[in-house]
């Protein structure tokens, strides 16, 4: 059995350019940039999911994160069924990756599709 990855992409140490590092995640269709002072924690492949009776379909379910019950929502899921063009609901998958957003009591995560990359905004907006 392989275990999950749990971590989040280290923050490059700093170097004598300026850069401007941060996180890019990605849920669905949707893609946010994210520091890495408001990341706890990337875990992939995470099978142990807790399902929540009579839920809305955006909360995928809770996890166990430190000892703590976490709820895992699918950003992409509530961001398509509150368009004014809502897609028709789409089956679930049963592995997930998640990145945990808090810790300890108001620990909460978003599932997303892919593990998250460093970008450098300083360099994108000499570019743009």
């Amino acid at each position: 059995m392989q275990l999950p990855f749990t971590g989040v992409p280290q923050q490059p140490a700093p170097a004598a350019d300026a850069r401007d590092l941060h996180q890019l995640v990605t849920a669905g269709d949707l893609h946010f940039v994210i520091g890495f002072a408001q990341a706890r924690e990337y875990t992939a492949d995470l099978a142990a999911l807790v399902r929540i009776p009579r839920s809305p379909a955006w909360l995928t379910g809770l996890y166990s994160a430190d000892g703590v019950a976490t709820p895992l929502v699918d950003i992409a899921h509530w961001a398509v069924r509150t368009s004014p063009a809502a897609a028709p609901a789409q089956a679930r998958s049963y592995r997930h990756n998640a990145l945990r957003l808090a810790d300890g009591t108001d620990s909460w995560a978003i599932r997303l599709t892919q593990a998250p990359v460093v970008v450098d905004l300083a360099t994108a907006r000499r570019e743009s």
